[in-house]
Formats: C-alpha cells, sequence, structure tokens
C-alpha cells in the first residue's frame, strides 16, 4: 500500500519583493493611427517599378496554389520571355524563337512562379516546352528553375 503526502507552503512577502506590473500602453490616438496608415500606404506604394510588368500588382491568388493565367497577359509574356532566352542556352539552340504560349499558371512564393505550357521552334524543329519561371519580390532578375522538353 502506498501514501501520497501533499505539501503546500506558503510565503509571505512585502509589496517590495513583487516586481511592478508592466505598463499598459494608452490607447492609440486617432492622429497616430493615421500616421501608421500612411507610413502602410507608403509602403505598398514602393512597389517596384516592373512589378506591373509581371502582374505582383493583380496576385490574389492563395499562397501555394496554382492559378490559370490568360496568356496574353503581361507577366506571362515576360515569364516566356526569359523561358526562351534560357532555353536557348539550356537546349543549345541559338536560333530558338517561341511560336505560341499554349497554357499559363501563376503561383504566389517569396514572389511569383510561372508554369508555362511553350511551342517552339529552332535548330531542332518544332517542340513544345514545359518550363517553371521564378520572378523573386525585389531586384534580382527572373530566372527558369525548371524545363522538360516534349518532341
Amino acid at each position: 500500500m502506498s501514501s501520497f503526502i501533499l505539501l503546500t507552503a506558503t510565503f509571505a512577502c512585502k509589496s517590495s519583493d513583487v516586481a511592478p506590473e508592466p505598463s499598459v500602453p494608452a490607447a492609440k490616438t486617432d492622429e497616430a493611427k493615421t500616421e501608421e496608415a500612411k507610413i502602410e500606404e507608403a509602403k505598398t506604394d514602393a512597389a517596384q517599378p516592373d512589378d506591373a510588368r509581371w502582374g505582383l500588382e493583380e496576385a490574389k491568388e492563395v499562397p501555394g496554389g496554382w492559378t490559370d493565367k490568360q496568356i496574353d497577359a503581361e507577366g506571362v509574356v515576360a515569364a516566356a520571355e526569359v523561358a526562351i532566352r534560357e532555353l536557348r542556352g539550356a537546349l543549345d539552340d541559338s536560333e530558338l524563337r517561341l511560336v505560341s504560349i499554349r497554357a499559363a499558371q501563376s503561383q504566389v512564393v517569396a514572389g511569383l512562379n510561372y508554369r508555362l505550357v511553350l511551342d517552339v521552334t529552332g535548330k531542332g524543329g518544332p517542340r513544345t516546352v514545359a518550363a517553371t519561371i521564378y520572378r523573386p519580390v525585389g531586384e534580382a532578375a527572373p530566372k527558369m528553375t525548371t524545363h522538360r522538353v516534349r518532341e
């Protein structure tokens, strides 16, 4: 048979032994709220000048999800230009050119991913290429992250 003993202790302390409660900040004045709103608005307006070209200002997609895009959207066309430029080196085909954009999707990440299906032609003849272009936020240049050729 086992038994348990419960011990409780009470300590007496002086009010000087207790740390003072942190002060609660006073409610923000309307003027302070307005100033913060102006600062946030200024941050929003400070978008990169070429963000419009890439469709960042219209990106209302859910982060992580792919969304269909119009094939003639400016951001899609700009991503296709990057893909063609980089595919020329990847496929060792300096004559490679875009015939058409078959399909386009975008994904919001720390920037934008564009997933494109492109019809191209060059030294190797007509081909279909699936490519993913990453457009980071800020000054960094967009780049092709993956590509797959379907002959």
